[in-house]
């Protein structure tokens, strides 16, 4: 029960980091903002994560399932059966529909953590009343490239219909919420294409019943089913 609770709430903690949100970013260390301008851009170029950062954004906006294939940690790859066309056709038709109903604005920002070891590109959209959400990638350094989980366009795009979109407030609890809606909406679909769950960096993975017990946990009480569960256990070794 421990291992399910613990890989369980990895995964959740793990959706809500790639959703791009600035309070996900406030938890690393201070960002370097890219370069602005051609000549500061000559004098100080883009690293390698930054690029792989870029390319991976361009690749989300557009539904390139080699490139995001590319990103993907190796476990993620083996225990979801990912292929390049598998991960194109879950953003033609369950990512990219969404984010047409908003348009972007401005250019997208890049910037690297003061380690160099995560990167950051994000770019905004609005909608007609003014919502305004992140689509981002945001990998972690891998020789001769990064690590990202572009499976997480499905939160982003999850976020932005049931959330953003009806104008909810951004909160723990709505973003969860949001995601639960999202699931239970085209889970069927992923289930089709062989996605049965999802896998975090570290190669935990959870199936769609579990993930939906923890959105459902923490959109109707902040908190992740993990916590209450910990408490009890102490309570028990402590008599």
């Amino acid at each position: 029960m421990d291992r399910w609770l613990g890989g369980l709430i990895v995964a959740t903690v793990t959706m809500l980091a790639f959703v791009g949100y600035s309070a996900y970013q406030q938890l690393h260390a201070p960002s370097t903002p890219g370069p602005k301008g051609p000549l500061a851009k000559l004098l100080n170029p883009p690293t390698p994560l930054e690029k792989a950062a870029t390319r991976g954004l361009m690749a989300k906006e557009t539904g390139d399932g080699k490139v995001l294939y590319d990103l993907c940690f190796p476990q993620e790859k083996q225990r979801l059966d990912l292929t390049p066309a598998k991960i194109s056709q879950i953003y033609r038709d369950l990512v990219l529909p969404r984010f047409a109903m908003f348009k972007k604005v401005g250019e997208p920002d890049v910037s690297i953590n003061s380690s160099h070891d995560q990167a950051f590109a994000s770019q905004k959209y609005m909608d007609a009343q003014g919502h305004t959400i992140d689509m981002d990638c945001n990998p972690f350094y891998a020789p001769g490239g990064g690590y990202d989980d572009p499976m997480q366009g499905l939160s982003e795009a999850w976020i932005l219909e049931y959330q953003v979109a009806k104008g909810i407030p951004g909160t723990t609890r709505s973003w969860y919420a949001a995601q639960a809606q999202g699931l239970r909406h085209d889970r069927a679909y992923l289930e089709r294409l062989g996605v049965n769950g999802l896998v975090d960096m570290k190669g935990n993975m959870d199936s769609w019943d579990r993930l939906l017990v923890a959105y459902d946990t923490i959109a109707a009480t902040g908190r992740p089913p993990s916590e209450g569960s910990n408490k009890k256990s102490k309570a028990r070794k402590n008599r």
